[in-house]
């Protein structure tokens, strides 16, 4: 993961979101790549969202309401 963050710095691109998990949380060895991926963010003044994220949305865009349609048993309309 830190080579894929390091990859998408020297592309210019400016912000990455990292949906994974096996980081800090997994002691010794998943701190060292989160820390290489924070390094990797200074050196390329990266916004990153993540690790351990349910990524992003827009909710000018309203990307939640098609996915949620079916929570709490009953359809929710687009529009309300």
């Amino acid at each position: 993961m830190p080579q894929n963050v390091e990859e998408c710095g020297v592309a210019g691109v400016e912000g990455v979101i990292i949906v994974s998990a096996g980081f800090k949380e997994t002691g010794a060895e998943g701190e060292k790549l989160e820390e290489r991926i924070r390094e990797t963010r200074k050196k390329y003044s990266m916004r990153i969202v993540g690790p351990n994220c349910l990524g992003g949305s827009n909710p000018q865009k309203r990307p939640g309401r098609r996915h949620n349609r079916h929570r709490f048993g009953r359809e929710v309309k687009e529009g309300i």
